[in-house]
C-alpha cells in the first residue's frame, strides 16, 4: 500500500462510526486504525521534519520584512519557489513509497453499517438544499442495494 493511501485510509476510518458493527467487526476496525495510525503518525513526522530542513535561510526574515524592496521581493519568491519545489520533490517520493501493512476486512453487514453512517454524517454536514437532495438520492439508492445483496 502506498503511504499516501496509507494516510487517505486513516483520516477516513478516524469519521467512520463503529457502534452498529458486530464485535469481530469493530476489533477489526480498532485493529486497521492502530496500524494505520503508527504509519500515518511516522509519515507526518518525517513530513514535518523536512519541512524544517529545506526552509532556505533567511526565507522567514524576508517574510517577516513587511516593506521589501524589488531585490528583496525577487529573492522571496525565489526562496518560496525552491522551498515549494523541494518539499513537492520530498513529499512525492515519500508518499509513492510501498509499505507492507496487514488490513483485516469486515463482513458485509458491517462494512454497510459503517457506510450508511457516514452517508448520514455527510448528509447532516451538506452545505447546500442540493447536496442534501443529491444525498437523498443516494441514501435510497445505497439502502435499496444493501437491502438487495445483505440482509440488514
Amino acid at each position: 500500500m502506498k503511504k499516501e493511501e496509507i494516510i487517505n485510509l486513516n483520516r477516513t476510518l478516524l469519521y467512520v462510526s463503529f457502534g452498529k458493527m458486530s464485535k469481530p467487526g469493530k476489533s477489526a476496525m480498532m485493529r486497521n486504525l492502530v496500524r494505520l495510525g503508527k504509519h500515518s503518525k511516522e509519515i507526518e513526522e518525517a513530513l514535518k521534519i523536512a519541512f524544517d530542513k529545506f526552509k532556505p535561510t533567511g526565507l522567514d526574515d524576508l517574510i517577516k520584512n513587511k516593506e521589501r524592496s524589488s531585490a528583496e521581493q525577487k529573492e522571496l519568491n525565489e526562496l518560496t519557489k525552491k522551498f515549494d519545489d523541494d518539499i513537492k520533490d520530498y513529499s512525492s517520493e515519500l508518499l509513492n513509497e510501498d509499505v507492507e501493512i496487514k488490513i483485516d476486512y469486515i463482513s458485509d453487514a458491517d462494512f454497510a453499517s459503517a457506510a450508511m453512517y457516514s452517508l448520514m454524517l455527510i448528509f447532516i454536514c451538506a452545505s447546500s438544499y442540493y447536496d442534501k437532495i443529491s444525498l437523498i438520492f443516494y441514501l435510497f439508492f445505497y439502502h435499496s442495494v444493501c437491502l438487495l445483496t445483505v440482509n440488514i
